[in-house]
């Protein structure tokens, strides 16, 4: 614990105000308040014989005061010292209450010597005047002998003399002050009974007499003292958390919030708020906080307020967070303001807030603080990268690679990890992982302790998005794996494993897999296993990999088993030996889970059902199962349950159950679905020779924003008008063509490019064009796609020679 010796002129708090921001109005202030002292002090002397009860009421104060108390006395203690002051002057020393109102009145007026002020429980209470400095005993007794000084003093006196001797001397007298301590623990004296027992389980605490300082600190606990007794709870409770009891920790803390004392409620609340933090304890946490902030303490309460923040916006209560940091921004403090700027900044990025987050974060570059300006700078630069602008942060990385005060070695890792994460926007992955690396390989302790900070807050942003597979975060991924933090542990190592999947280096897809699956976090843990069984089917290891899809499908059902059936189909059926089995068990699987009626009972009718009509061709058996999908109405699930209902009606020739399946999907505007299912509406209108209805669905399925659909509708409608409008089937062709070269790895199937050059080539020819059908149809043949090219060359010997037909004759 630090000490706080109370109200004494080493404990003040300064006003707050900026004695330089109006020329000379310090020496202003300082004129005034030295005018103040000169008053308070002839009215100090003056008292010594016009009022000598308001006089001892005054050198109680400053005992009280001395001896370390920070709270106002309350009228009855400060009356009872006043007591034993007066004994000097008169016998007996007795006070009459009208006495006390009387020294009260006189040493309250103005200029006051004595304010008054209320204390926790609601009595009158009074502190000294902060002006009143130096301190008031009398100076005589340190030109004395130790013991003469001990013989003159009062108890609570001696306590003061003590601290004086200790903390405020440049050697500090220890066997003196120890010897005043134990004097007033033998007194008459409570009050100076429970202050010096304080102090001297504080020394004994320091010199590791840990089992002494128990039994003094308990003492000062059972003597209910209003000021001695808070401040040995919360000392006890320090020692308690260095023993591992937070328990006991945590029931003392909570008896010196509710304590009220103002010297030690943000601090105790603080504590508290960190044990419950290291005990999971969230809800705590923030209530213990709170109080924190409530407490109003200049040193504490900005800094609760801050980590209050943190907490709430963790939690996603960002109304909440953005109070408490705009609340540590207005008290000015210069280290966790600064803080607060940067926590407020990222909270309004995340907000999607980005011109607030830079008008927060520019307005406290400008007040040009050179100590602050890096953590703001990189916080701005990090709002830039947030925002996709990459240039923009850049340039302010730039700048503090210049700074000429140096960077600190945490703003010097902020700074890489930033360019680490501009590299992976930029599509570097190497340099992206050269930073990463040094970062997390660092022989810096310090900078490895500053990486794993930052690991952790873009592993925060990050999981919110989903599962990360950025090829440049792979260092970033493998250190988050070894994190003590289990679930965060088991996000990277998926995360990693579907990285390396995706690149085909399957042995390392396997490692972080099986790392996934050893910290047993249930979000991960099917999906795991799923893609386990992916790697065992790369590796052509078919019959293991169905017995793993198998086992996963048998388990109680998830949104992922439907996944599993359909992948499990997929490989049964591939099965040379074994097929049928496999299909059986999987198909009296899936109808026990239908079953059973439970909540994915639609999902693996639908997975099943996918199995029948997709792998199998068995569109009977799939209308079944979809009708049974249907009948849960499960909402997520209708618009793919009424399109693959369409499929199967299609395939079953029945053409109006399929037109009013493909109706029903277009109708819930799935952005995927609808336009799938207008196509193959506008597919079955044109076997029907319904070509109005054709063309419809085809544009309807133009309308939507799904690229292979849109591609092979404007491929059909090209078709459509190829003989009866050549302007608009040449646009089509056209666009279909150009969609092969989009940045959308699915923009459309090779076979609808490859189509599209030789009808475009056809249309051209029949024109009469035939340098430009030629110059078109040795780019389909050509194309560096070898399945577009491939789709072109038996499209094109479909067509057949093209001639021009004569005038009149009607092309078809």
């Amino acid at each position: 614990m630090t000490r706080n010796t109370g109200g004494g002129p080493e404990g003040q708090q300064g006003d707050g105000r900026d004695s330089t921001s109006d020329g000379d109005g310090w020496r202003r202030d300082l004129s005034v308040r030295r005018e103040l002292r000169r008053r308070l002090k002839g009215r100090l002397e003056e008292a010594t014989t016009a009022h000598p009860v308001a006089h001892a009421l005054v050198l109680a104060a400053a005992d009280w005061r001395d001896a370390g108390c920070g709270m106002p006395v309350p009228l009855p203690r400060l009356r009872a010292q006043a007591a034993r002051r007066l004994e000097r002057v008169r016998p007996n020393g007795l006070l009459s209450g009208d006495e006390v109102e009387d020294g009260l009145a006189w040493a309250t007026s103005e200029p006051a010597l004595l304010v008054q002020e209320q204390t926790g429980d609601g009595l009158r209470g009074y502190r000294l005047s902060p002006e009143l400095w130096p301190r008031l005993t009398d100076q005589h007794l340190y030109e004395l002998p130790a013991e003469a000084v001990l013989a003159l003093a009062t108890p609570l006196e001696a306590v003061g003399v003590g601290v004086r001797a200790m903390f405020l001397q440049d050697a500090p007298d220890r066997e003196f002050a120890t010897r005043a301590w134990s004097d007033a623990v033998h007194s008459d004296d409570e009050d100076a009974t429970a202050l010096a027992l304080w102090y001297l389980a504080d020394l004994a605490r320091e010199d590791g007499q840990a089992s002494a300082a128990r039994d003094a600190f308990a003492q000062v606990i059972e003597s209910d003292h209003f000021d001695a007794a808070p401040r040995a709870m919360l000392v006890l409770a320090e020692m308690e958390l260095d023993g591992g009891d937070h328990a006991a920790a945590r029931t003392l803390l909570r008896d010196v919030v509710a304590s009220g004392h103002p010297c030690v409620v943000a601090q105790a609340a603080g504590l508290l708020a960190s044990v419950c933090l290291q005990d999971d304890d969230t809800a705590g946490a923030v209530e213990a906080l709170r109080l924190a902030v409530d407490a109003d303490d200049a040193l504490y309460s900005p800094y609760c307020a801050l980590l209050l923040g943190r907490l709430l916006m963790r939690d996603d209560d960002l109304d909440g967070a953005h109070r408490m940091f705009q609340q540590v921004i207005d008290s000015g403090h210069p280290v966790y303001g600064v803080e607060a700027f940067v926590d407020l900044g990222m909270l309004l990025a995340r907000r999607d807030d980005v011109e607030a987050a830079k008008r927060t974060l520019g307005q406290a570059i400008d007040h040009d603080d050179p100590l602050a300006a890096p953590e703001l700078l990189l916080a701005l630069a990090e709002v830039h990268v947030l925002a996709e602008e990459l240039g923009e942060a850049e340039e302010l990385l730039q700048r503090l690679r210049t700074y000429p005060l140096g960077l600190s070695p945490r703003n010097a890792a902020q700074m890489d990890f930033l360019s680490a994460r501009i590299a992976i926007g930029r599509g570097d992955h190497d340099e992206a992982n050269r930073l990463f690396a040094g970062l997390f390989d660092a022989e810096d302790a310090d900078r490895r302790a500053w990486a794993t900070e930052l690991a952790l807050a873009l592993a925060g942003h990050l999981r919110r998005a989903g599962v990360c597979t950025v090829p440049g975060s792979e260092p970033l991924l493998r250190f988050l794996m070894g994190s003590e933090v289990g679930e965060l542990a088991a996000w990277a190592a998926y995360g990693l494993g579907r990285l390396a999947h995706r690149q085909d280096r399957l042995d390392e897809a396997r490692d972080a897999y099986r790392r996934a699956a050893q910290l047993d976090e249930p979000t991960y843990g099917l999906s795991v296993s799923l893609r386990l069984a992916e790697i065992l089917v790369a590796e052509g290891k078919a019959g293991r990999a169905l017995e793993a899809y198998l086992a996963i499908a048998e388990a109680e059902p998830t949104k992922v088993t439907a996944e599993v059936v359909l992948a499990a189909g997929r490989l049964a059926a591939s099965l040379v030996v074994g097929r049928d089995q496999a299909l059986r068990r999987l198909r009296e699987m899936c109808w026990r889970h239908i079953r059973a009626w439970g909540p994915y009972t639609a999902h693996v009718a639908y997975a099943l059902g996918r199995v029948e009509l997709d792998v199998l061709g068995n569109p009977y058996g799939a209308a079944v199962l979809l009708d049974v999908a249907l009948g849960v109405d499960q909402q997520d699930l209708l618009p793919f349950l009424w399109h693959h209902l369409g499929l199967a009606y299609a395939q079953q020739h029945a053409p109006f159950s399929a037109s009013e399946a493909f109706q029903r999907a277009m109708d819930t505007e799935h952005p995927t679905v609808a336009p799938l299912a207008a196509l193959a509406l506008g597919c079955l209108a044109e076997r029907q020779h319904d070509l109005p209805a054709a063309s419809a669905a085809y544009r309807r399925a133009l309308a939507g924003e799904h690229p292979r659909a849109w591609a092979e509708a404007a491929y059909a409608l090209g078709r459509l008008m190829h003989c009866c409008q050549p302007d608009d089937a040449e646009a089509a062709y056209h666009a279909v063509i150009d969609s092969a070269d989009d940045d959308v790895p699915e923009a459309s199937a090779p076979a609808v490019v490859g189509a599209a050059f030789a009808h475009l080539g056809r249309l051209y020819a029949e024109q009469g064009n035939r340098t430009l059908a030629e110059r078109v149809w040795r780019r389909g043949r050509r194309h560096p796609n070898p399945e577009v090219a491939a789709s072109f060359v038996a499209e094109r010997k479909s067509i057949g020679p093209v001639r021009r037909p004569p005038k009149g004759e009607v092309r078809r």
